[in-house]
């Protein structure tokens, strides 16, 4: 495990910082992992008040858990504004063609599978389980997992951000190590401080498996050699692609009870292909929001832009956010959804965190509501930027060659001017409630 160092990429990032401290910046103005007099993590920019887990549970899950207003009201309503889409040959066709894209298939919340060029194979914050909370018993999900475990396919990497219960989900972790889906190269990554934890909780699970990290630093794993028609000259070339798996800083906290409250880290993950041949060759670049605050004082996502970027895709929170008064600290409003996007230098971005549970204080449809009037302001486009895809849906987005050209081939395939079509959610009357 390498962490990255002042001198391999990037300008210097101390201009851009609008604060400084010497305990919890880097020479170049990057925010390192910084822990209290009792050992537990922080967030450590300035002017972030983090909840207790008593206000979270009393203040924000109170509505959703006595009010059916948040979701949809019946199966009938379920179906026509938050459809699942079932795994059709035509459509796993799709997403595992990936010479010349990074497809991502969103099955809820913040679970997503991730197909990267080189043939390697993402699942962000695995959640599959009916409930979100403690012994299964908290709020049950509206819409189910547009997959259930057993169906993955093989995973390269399985990238978790923290530990809360809608993102780490162990019946979902043991079900997946109990069916041995990780592939011989693959990994868990995981935060700092999280890899006793599971290893208590997962009977049998290895602990060479886990990838346990903290910000800013990086794992490579090496795909297979792959033999292709190079499609010029009627030959057969090899190739060889590797993949970078970057732990990146978020603005949040951790605890799944009253007693360990920040004991393990929470991240972003930036995973990036380039050429085994060439390292400066980008052939895909992938960024994994989690679940994060944007700080007001500090410009976290432009340093993370700055030293990882620019990304092809971003997987980016744009729901869970009311009442803001009480989780603006660790889960982004949409407007500042939108302006991660940018930030970030983000080609397209997918919408997550929205359409599953009833854990904040919104209707399920006023996030994407929302997102769709600050894209129009910015003059961007909800099918196409910054996009929403149907539970189950597949979003393709094509890559860059090393010249940072669009080839003819990718442009063939891509022809459409827009990732996905329209989701049938804009199509609810708004004034029905």
């Amino acid at each position: 495990m390498t962490r990255i160092q002042d001198n391999q990429k990037g300008p210097n990032l101390t201009s851009i910082s609008s604060t400084s401290s010497e305990i919890w910046q880097d020479e170049v103005g990057r925010p390192v992992v910084t822990r209290d007099d009792r050992g537990r993590f922080l967030c450590p920019w300035e002017n972030v008040e983090l909840p207790s887990v008593k206000t979270i549970f009393s203040k924000v899950n109170a509505r959703a858990r006595n009010s059916t207003a948040l979701k949809p009201e019946d199966e009938i309503e379920k179906k026509k504004f938050l459809p699942t889409v079932e795994l059709s040959s035509k459509l796993r066709a799709k997403w595992e063609d990936c010479d010349d894209s990074i497809n991502i298939r969103w099955l809820g919340h913040a679970t997503c599978l991730v197909r990267l060029p080189g043939g390697f194979t993402l699942l962000t914050d695995p959640v599959f389980s009916k409930n979100c909370g403690p012994y299964q018993m908290g709020m049950p999900r509206y819409v189910a997992a547009a997959s259930k475990v057993e169906d993955l396919p093989p995973i390269d990497a399985v990238l978790i951000s923290n530990d809360h219960y809608d993102h780490l989900d162990l019946n979902s972790l043991r079900e997946f190590h109990k069916r041995d889906l990780l592939t011989d190269r693959g990994r868990y990554f995981i935060p700092l401080g999280t890899k006793n934890f599971l290893l208590k909780k997962i009977r049998g699970l290895k602990a060479e498996k886990l990838t346990e990290m903290e910000w800013w630093q990086h794992e490579e794993l090496f795909s297979r050699d792959r033999t292709l028609d190079d499609g010029m000259h009627g030959g057969m070339s090899t190739e060889k692609k590797k993949l970078v798996v970057t732990c990146a800083p978020a603005q949040n906290w951790c605890g799944r009870g009253p007693r360990d409250k920040n004991v393990r880290l929470w991240c972003t993950w930036a995973v990036r292909v380039s050429s085994f041949t060439n390292e400066d060759t980008t052939v895909g670049n992938f960024f994994f929001a989690g679940s994060t605050g944007m700080p007001r004082d500090f410009p976290l996502f432009k340093i993370i832009g700055l030293e990882l970027g620019p990304f092809d895709l971003s997987a980016i929170p744009i729901g869970m956010n009311a009442p803001e008064e009480v989780v603006s600290s660790y889960n982004c409003s949409t407007e500042e959804a939108v302006n991660m996007h940018i930030q970030l230098k983000s080609r397209f971005s997918c919408g997550i965190l929205w359409g599953t549970w009833a854990l904040a204080n919104e209707r399920y449809y006023e996030p994407v509501f929302r997102m769709k009037s600050c894209l129009e302001r910015r003059m961007l486009s909800i099918c196409r930027d910054f996009f929403v895809l149907k539970h189950g849906d597949v979003g393709c987005i094509p890559v860059r060659d090393e010249n940072a050209q669009i080839s003819s081939k990718i442009s063939e395939r891509f022809s459409s001017n827009e990732i996905t079509t329209l989701h049938p959610i804009f199509a609810y009357p708004q004034g029905k409630h």
